[in-house]
């Protein structure tokens, strides 16, 4: 699969864990805005919400931009987007894990161009604590 069979694959994740979690999911007609999903939150609030995923890398960790543009990379802004979902394959990539994983980042809470990810206990370094740990599973940030 490519890269953007892989990115639709991950939207397509997302979209099914939120709706399993009971919030409403809208995808923007086209391809020109610079989110995935309109998300729904529990107080009805409308959240302009970008999916991204990576594939894992040799050291057994995942590297996700936190920017956009195929040229020039620029960080996502609060005019943009409100959310940022990375969805990695933990799953796919490690037999003992059971689900992937979902590290749910409000836009203003991102001050870099990427993120490193890894599951707790692998990779290079099993006994790192990757920075972002705070923001897996953290769908209380659709209100």
């Amino acid at each position: 699969m490519n890269s953007k069979g892989h990115g639709v694959a991950a939207e397509l994740a997302v979209a099914a864990e939120l709706a399993r979690r009971g919030n409403g999911v809208a995808w923007p007609v086209g391809d020109n805005e610079s989110y995935d999903l309109i998300v729904t939150g529990e107080s009805g609030k409308l959240y302009r919400t970008q999916v991204k995923s990576a594939s894992q890398n040799k050291h057994g960790s995942y590297k996700i931009p936190f920017t956009y543009g195929r040229n020039v990379k620029r960080i996502y802004n609060r005019s943009q987007i409100d959310i940022l979902v990375a969805r990695l394959p933990y799953n796919e990539d490690y037999k003992e894990v059971a689900r992937a994983g979902y590290y749910i980042l409000p836009i203003a809470d991102i001050k870099v161009g990427k993120g490193t990810f890894y599951p707790p206990g692998k990779g290079r370094h099993p006994q790192w604590v990757c920075q972002y740990e705070k923001y897996r599973d953290n769908w209380n940030a659709f209100k």
